[in-house]
């Protein structure tokens, strides 16, 4: 274990801000953990993964463990198809969509192209086009660098809602995440229903498959990949590629608000697009509720395309904050903040922000 001085974090976040890591290190096997716990000395770590749910505001003092555990396992059950896939916590989620779709199983063809590694993906329970983590995750490996004793977390224990979970509370700062167990299913056995039912998903498969002369939709003919494919091509045209210009993907959630307040700003406000969802209200109890969509009220409120020196709003995707080229983290920040505001004026709405801010 060795680790590194002042080490510029530019290329570490997919924002391209500028900032400087005091003390970082590097995990990559879990037998560094102990060593790793001894050189904290009770000291509270930043945990870095692939930087792609981050905004950095400024110079980060404490120590930074930067996650790189690598791996793949998985076992088949024959009789019913269900596949157990372990994943290290430092595996590109991209990566492991790609590999998982080659192995011929199904179950995370709507994640494609979702940036980030996998140990980022319970904390966010990342999800787009209809289908959540929470959907197909089985547990995950947490080392409590606190203690120096290991924790293994179902699905309840994760308390998983929208964009939400157990590791964004309070008390699990030291929690590290390891690994990652999902459960898939082979596809040419199992018998579980693929997703086209959200947004113009189905469309794009369909256009798909008329350009490649292999007829109408059937979920029996229909392969996980092309509903990969389309979400990729979907996921291309609107979003930019943090290679080529710096932003962390959806800056804000959608919000979700109870059925009586959506029906009246649609009576206020024509055209606002609202999705039935089943949520819960604080006192815990399920009930119909409606997702509206963060970018239509970002481009209704005029703020598509606008940009403040190099920090801007995206001019195709009103829900993505950019970095042109040498914004600052604290630039993007007021700029964001300036967008909750007018939102909250107009709609009497508040926008969440999806990535960590620090």
């Amino acid at each position: 274990m060795k680790p590194r001085n002042d080490v510029d974090l530019r290329t570490l976040n997919t924002f391209g801000v500028t900032a400087l890591a005091s003390q970082l290190v590097d995990l990559e096997h879990e037998e560094q953990l102990p060593d790793i716990r001894r050189w904290l000395d009770g000291r509270t770590p930043f945990i870095l993964g692939g930087g792609s749910n981050l905004l950095l505001t400024r110079d980060l003092t404490e120590p930074v463990i930067r996650v790189c555990l690598s791996g793949r396992s998985y076992q088949i059950d024959h009789n019913s198809g269900e596949v157990q896939v372990v994943v290290g916590a430092g595996e590109s989620w991209h990566g492991l969509v790609t590999w998982s779709l080659e192995m011929g199983f199904q179950g995370l063809e709507n994640l494609a192209l979702i940036p980030g590694t996998v140990g980022a993906a319970p904390i966010q329970n990342i999800g787009a086009y209809g289908a959540e983590l929470s959907d197909v995750f089985e547990a995950v490996r947490v080392y409590d660098l606190a203690r120096g004793t290991w924790l293994t977390l179902g699905p309840r224990d994760c308390q998983f809602s929208y964009r939400d979970s157990i590791f964004k509370q309070p008390g699990t700062a030291h929690w590290l995440i390891c690994s990652v167990t999902l459960r898939l299913q082979h596809h040419q056995v199992g018998n579980g229903q693929l997703k086209l039912d959200y947004g113009d998903l189905r469309a794009e498969v369909q256009a798909n498959r008329e350009l490649k002369g292999l007829g109408g939709l059937s979920t029996q003919s229909l392969r996980p990949q092309e509903i990969a494919e389309a979400v990729i091509a979907i996921r291309t045209r609107r979003l930019p590629d943090p290679a080529k210009l710096g932003n962390a993907g959806s800056f804000f959630s959608n919000p979700i608000i109870g059925l009586e307040e959506a029906l009246a700003l649609q009576a206020r406000f024509p055209g606002l697009p609202a999705y039935r969802v089943v949520s819960n209200d604080p006192s815990g109890q399920h009930g119909p509720a409606m997702k509206l969509p963060a970018a239509w009220l970002i481009e209704r409120a005029g703020w598509k395309g606008v940009r403040q020196g190099d920090a801007g709003v995206h001019a195709d995707h009103a829900l993505v904050l950019v970095n042109h080229g040498t914004a600052s983290g604290q630039q993007i920040r007021r700029l964001a903040q300036e967008i909750q505001g007018e939102i909250h004026r107009l709609f009497g709405l508040t926008l969440a922000i999806e990535p960590r801010v620090v």
